[in-house]
């Protein structure tokens, strides 16, 4: 968040300090998201999270030293790194409050090359995971992102998502103008997913704020899209 190695030393002193320590230290890398006042903050290198995660550990051995937030930026091997110099938690599952989060099947990866022993409980509420994520047929995906959207680019995104909408069960409202796009839609996941990553393309990768939750039922008839400055759609209400 634009903090100084002194401030990240100086919150360590204050919690190592508590009587008994915290049982739970999350380490967060900001997510900086446009429209925000922090979105043109520089990322945090991985050298400096591996080493705040270090001292946290030897400051309070017995806390959980959580790697959070921001994961999904750091390399395989910056994770590794993390884990042997501290840290034995991790947040679990495909979305944090507000933004993405690696999906349970690489973290199940990134956990079983790292060789850990996992928590009791682990095996448990991995298993309700899987469950809860079977019994949701339908992912529902709300975004926004405010860049500067070119009138041909509209039309040609428009253009390949009714394509996808005609092959797939894509439903929902998108709306296009020339400062971005928001919306929210419907579809099993792995055509959401397709869908996202298209967005992502003609967004140049901007972040799409992307909230996400599930239903075992289609909650849209059909997809909707609105040029803003053209004002046309398609479908029906």
């Amino acid at each position: 968040m634009g903090e100084t190695n002194g401030d990240r030393a100086s919150l360590l002193e204050v919690l190592s300090n508590m009587n008994p320590h915290p049982e739970s230290v999350p380490i967060n890398s900001l997510v900086a998201i446009e429209g925000t006042g922090l979105e043109d903050n520089q990322e945090i290198d991985s050298i400096e999270m591996i080493r705040i995660i270090a001292t946290a550990r030897i400051l309070m051995p017995i806390s959980k030293i959580r790697l959070s937030a921001g994961r999904e930026k750091l390399s395989k091997e910056a994770q590794i790194l993390c884990f042997q110099c501290g840290a034995n938690s991790i947040f679990y599952g495909d979305e944090l409050l507000t933004t993405s989060n690696p999906s349970f099947q690489t973290d199940r990866k990134l956990l079983k090359d790292l060789g850990v022993s996992f928590n009791k409980n682990f095996e448990t509420i991995e298993k309700n995971i899987i469950f809860f994520m079977k019994g949701k047929n339908y992912k529902i995906v709300s975004l926004y992102s405010f860049f500067p959207f070119q009138e041909n680019l509209i039309l040609d995104l428009k253009n390949e998502l009714l394509e996808i909408e005609n092959e797939n069960d894509l439903s929902g409202l998108l709306i296009f103008a020339s400062e971005g796009m928001n919306g929210t839609i419907c579809a099993e996941k792995n055509v959401i997913d397709f869908v996202i990553n298209l967005l992502n393309k003609y967004a140049g990768n901007r972040n799409l704020n992307i909230k996400v939750n599930f239903s075992k039922e289609k909650v849209f008839k059909k997809l909707k899209i609105k040029n803003q400055k053209r004002n046309s759609y398609h479908g029906s209400p």
